[in-house]
């Protein structure tokens, strides 16, 4: 076989292996802001993840304020699907409208403060939204869940976030905790380049 064909071979499947890895479907995806804002944030956050709620108890009002509200950022909230509680997330956020994601996913990590408490709070919620969601507690139900299917394919996945929280911007994955002075800085060196 020609060398030149390996090499061409090799750095094919090497580029496919460096892909990033498969988001999980739009249903289960909470989003902020306007789509065309020039600076596209994804944070990957679990429910079980003290650090994920604390970014959002402390710094997303003042991110929404500043960036979001202003069309400069466009915030979505992708759930790590590997807690329980992330999992009853899915199953609640899948049947909600885009604004009803955002009252349930700003409710819950309000009033979560004690993480076993999480899925009575969801249940709450989802009866004041209308969706009834009784059998979230039951781990035989979940388990039959579409939503376990694609937290399954998705955990599968070789190169899945493992570190939370973790944001990425305008296509880039950061290792560095997202603190409100790290994204402020980030958002606007983007926004600045972009004139």
């Amino acid at each position: 076989m020609d060398k030149r064909f390996l090499l061409a071979s090799s750095l094919v499947l090497s580029t496919v292996a460096l892909c990033a890895f498969e988001k999980l479907p739009e249903e289960y995806l909470i989003h902020y802001g306007s789509p065309t804002a020039p600076v596209q944030v994804v944070e990957y956050v679990s429910l079980s993840c003290p650090k994920c709620v604390e970014l959002f108890r402390k710094d997303f009002k003042n991110i929404q304020k500043q960036y979001i509200d202003s069309k400069k950022v466009y915030w979505t909230f992708h759930i790590h699907p590997a807690d329980i509680l992330s999992l009853q997330a899915m199953v609640c956020v899948e049947n909600l409208t885009p604004e009803d994601k955002r009252v349930f996913w700003e409710v819950l990590l309000d009033t979560l403060d004690d993480p076993t408490e999480g899925a009575s709070i969801m249940q709450i919620e989802m009866e004041e939204l209308g969706i009834p969601s009784p059998m979230l507690k039951d781990l035989l139900y979940l388990a039959t869940t579409t939503s376990f299917e694609c937290a399954y394919k998705y955990l599968k996945q070789e190169k899945v976030i493992k570190e939370l929280p973790t944001v990425e911007i305008n296509g880039q994955l950061y290792d560095a905790f997202p603190s409100y002075k790290f994204l402020k800085k980030q958002f606007d060196t983007l926004l600045t380049e972009g004139k």
